[in-house]
């Protein structure tokens, strides 16, 4: 195979060279690691009014090689809260396994405590109260997939891909203000 040197490469065509590119590449569904860089926490009623949750959503940086750098929004995580005297809305702890898993992701203890329900004991995870100091800069294994599609103001069907799940990145390295890889 001929050899391309530095005196030659302007007398001939041009070409591309995939080692030399350095475009990121296109995010596709899949597993990536990432950072948590930015969280939201709005609070809303759900269902009419009959429930109430704060509902998180946070943007991850991704650290994969090929999309480091790319950053992409999770959809959104409930936490649905318990009612106090003079509430009017309903609990809904069945409803809080993502925000469960959120928990754990981002290193939260969840101690198991035992309660009774009409008559029963269960043993229950009980859950804090996460704040954005508590997500931000954690590392992730996250799950990207495209939304549900949706229509914009311009009639447009639309479908972005966002953090749809996570679980811990167990030996990643402590985020420093820049992605340390």
């Amino acid at each position: 195979m001929a050899s391309i040197s530095e005196t030659n490469i302007t007398s001939m065509s041009n070409y591309y060279d995939p080692k030399l590119d350095k475009s990121p590449q296109p995010i596709v569904p899949g597993k990536y690691k990432g950072y948590i860089t930015k969280t939201t926490i709005n609070k809303r009623e759900i269902g009419g009014g009959k429930y109430l949750a704060k509902i998180y959503n946070f943007e991850t940086e991704l650290t994969d090689t090929g999309v480091k750098g790319r950053k992409l929004w999770s959809t959104g995580v409930f936490y649905f809260l318990a009612p106090e005297n003079g509430d009017s809305f309903q609990a809904n702890p069945g409803g809080n396994g993502r925000y469960l898993n959120l928990c754990k992701s981002v290193g939260m203890s969840c101690s198991e405590i035992e309660i009774e329900v009409d008559g029963e004991k269960r043993k229950v995870s009980q859950l804090p109260e996460l704040t954005e100091n508590d997500m931000l800069h954690k590392p992730l294994n996250v799950i990207v997939d495209y939304e549900k599609p949706w229509t914009n103001k311009e009639g447009e069907t639309v479908k972005r891909l966002r953090v749809k799940s996570y679980t811990t990145w167990e030996d990643a390295k402590e985020y420093e203000g820049d992605i340390p890889f």
